[in-house]
């Protein structure tokens, strides 16, 4: 319910109910049955997938400006910059990118069990969270050697688009994983509402995702959280994500 008093699933289907035909942000390929489903039974109208539509962006020149389709320039801000120059740092396709979106609220359990996730990996990453108190003590301490947390606004086309980052730890949000696909990244899809479940479904079908499921529908929790694996060692730093690019 917005502050109209009226839901958003309500307007959703008076807008569905007077117009000729819907454009969807998808691809046949990948969500051939669903787009059908719409058609035929739930929408029972004209669909028309129009594409992922990515976002455009030019890569980032020297001088630390980037251009828009405009040819407008502009500085990126101090934030964008650190965020930019800890990844500049790490080795190609070494780097877990972790965002879970800025709107649903996320169980104080599960941001405790990621935490203890990330730093029993042993891998590199950054991770998008404006809540830092909520982190587990010492957590940014202990794993300042190889990740970063960021608790500004973080320019995530920016991120996805950089040399270093080889797997992109998403909750589904479709934007977001547009934003992924676009640039090859491998998805550990982590769902946290409304959609996402079934996004997370589609991606791992298609084999572009690992979904994270828990157990029952409880959290799976961490073995050793809080300073390295069972037997302190962790599980060893990896390589690199996919292949060389």
């Amino acid at each position: 319910m917005n502050d109209s008093g009226v839901s958003d699933v309500y307007r959703l289907g008076v807008v569905v109910e007077s117009c000729r035909f819907v454009a969807v942000r998808t691809h046949d390929k990948l969500e051939s049955d669903w787009l059908q489903l719409l058609r035929e039974s739930i929408y029972k109208k004209t669909v028309v997938p129009v594409g992922f539509l990515p976002p455009t962006q030019h890569p980032l020149g020297d001088d630390n400006t980037t251009t828009t389709t405009t040819t407008t320039t502009t500085t990126i801000s101090a934030d964008d910059r650190a965020v930019i120059e800890w990844l500049d740092a790490q080795s190609p396709r070494t780097v877990i990118y972790v965002a879970l979106g800025s709107e649903a609220v996320i169980a104080s359990e599960l941001v405790h069990e990621l935490a203890c996730g990330l730093e029993l990996s042993k891998v590199p990453f950054l991770w998008a969270y404006r809540q830092q108190s909520r982190l587990p003590e010492g957590f940014e301490d202990r794993v300042r050697s190889r990740g970063l947390v960021a608790t500004g606004w973080v320019p995530q086309h920016k991120v996805l688009a950089h040399r270093s980052v080889g797997a992109f730890l998403t909750h589904c949000g479709w934007s977001s994983v547009i934003e992924a696909l676009r640039f090859g990244h491998p998805l550990i899809l982590l769902p946290v509402a409304v959609d996402q479940g079934l996004i997370a479904r589609v991606l791992a079908e298609h084999k572009v995702g690992v979904e994270v499921r828990g157990r029952g529908g409880r959290i799976v929790h961490a073995r050793g959280g809080g300073g390295g694996g069972e037997d302190g060692n962790g599980g060893g730093r990896r390589e690199g994500f996919g292949g060389e690019g």
